[in-house]
């Protein structure tokens, strides 16, 4: 990846994170974003049945590691920037020629919901796609240029979320003792219809 990506970028990112990044080639980061898509277009459901097959089974796996170590387990879904960004996505939609308005941001983190939820009810579930779309949406830069993974602002925002997650899922901390953090971490997704989750269940 080091000679494909290019060269490694110094972003100056403070203690304790990487100060390295890869930035990919413009036409490579516009084809997986474009991959990416392909988990909320409910049309495609289909071509992922053995992902959510894999996730069915890691999900059985932590939970039976949690009632062994009698730890609990949770699994933390991670939006791809096209989730939180409507114009990276146009972009990339127009480099494949795929239709932007069949792209739904929310369904692949309803659908993981949905899976782990079958299949293991004991591991609990934390979305970052609310919080992350609600950054975005107030114009928090949260990846670097041509990159799948997260900046430090991303870094943060995620490590706000899942600090107050544990908080109020594990160690029962009123909401009063979380205040003070990014108003993002307690963003939710807006209420939508179940019908595009029940056909990937079904297509899965």
């Amino acid at each position: 990846d080091f000679m494909l990506a290019g060269a490694y970028v110094e972003t100056g990112a403070p203690e304790p994170f990487s100060p390295l990044y890869a930035p990919l080639p413009t036409e490579r980061y516009l084809r997986q974003t474009a991959n990416f898509a392909v988990a909320g277009e409910v049309a495609r459901c289909g071509e992922l049945s053995k992902g959510w097959q894999a996730l069915a089974d890691l999900g059985r796996d932590l939970e039976r590691l949690g009632r062994q170590r009698r730890i609990p387990t949770a699994v933390v879904l991670a939006p791809p920037e096209i989730a939180a960004r409507p114009g990276v996505w146009r972009e990339a939609a127009a480099f494949s020629g795929d239709q932007a308005e069949h792209y739904d941001p929310w369904l692949a983190g309803r659908m993981a919901r949905a899976v782990l939820g079958q299949a293991a009810p004991e591991v609990a579930v934390l979305d970052l796609t609310p919080a992350f779309v609600c950054a975005a949406g107030r114009g928090d830069i949260l990846y670097p240029p041509r990159e799948i993974h997260w900046n430090v602002a991303g870094n943060r925002l995620a490590g706000e979320a899942v600090a107050s997650f544990v908080g109020r899922q594990w160690l029962g901390l009123p909401e009063a003792a979380l205040s003070g953090g990014d108003a993002c971490v307690s963003a939710v997704a807006p209420p939508l219809d179940d019908a595009p989750v029940n056909a990937c269940l079904l297509a899965a």
